[in-house]
């Protein structure tokens, strides 16, 4: 497990504002880092702490409505902007495959990654049949991160759109512009 990380069932790390000293056992017993890994999990709960406070004092100051109004333009925002991505996509099926070398257990065995995005009436779909089934190797990739990726590949693909537009368009300026 080492490789892939540690998958715990949601639990507290604190209790009552007090550490549970078995689930850092637990974290610590699972890493090849035992130390910092639960340093890093602290760290977290930290950062965690300063936030919460630093949103009970929005909350306090503005009010819950303003506050949940605010988290609905994000959301909508932010679908928006993931919409607008969406719909510079020409229609139609987009497909690639590849493969990793191995698992990590049986060396020179490929692991093959398939994917398909469709896009059509203004939705976008990632199929990964085909690519390979669990491993037993540390490659494998939990439902979370195969989102976020797919996820970031949309957001990287019109930064990189826009930064290019903005490099074209700021070489075509005039000097002193």
């Amino acid at each position: 497990m080492f490789g892939e990380g540690l998958l715990l069932p949601p639990l507290k790390l604190y209790s009552a504002g007090v550490v549970d000293e078995t689930v850092l056992r637990i974290i610590r017993a699972n890493s090849r880092m035992p130390v910092p890994t639960a340093g890093d999990f602290l760290a977290a709960a930290g950062a965690v702490r300063v936030g919460s406070a630093a949103l009970q004092a929005l909350v306090s100051k503005y009010g819950v409505a303003a506050y949940r109004e605010t988290v609905d333009w994000i959301l909508d925002h932010g679908e928006q902007m993931a919409r607008a991505g969406i719909a510079r996509i020409p229609p139609g099926r987009y497909e690639a495959e590849g493969a990793l070398d191995d698992n990590g257990v049986r060396p020179g065995v490929p692991v093959p990654l398939r994917v398909a995005v469709t896009v059509a009436g203004g939705e976008l779909t990632v199929d990964t049949t085909g690519s390979a089934p669990q491993q037993d190797g540390p490659v494998n990739c939990p439902w979370a991160y195969t989102q976020a990726i797919a996820r970031l590949v949309l957001k990287t693909r019109d930064a990189l759109r826009s930064r290019r537009t903005r490099a074209s368009q700021s070489r075509g300026a005039p000097r002193g512009s």
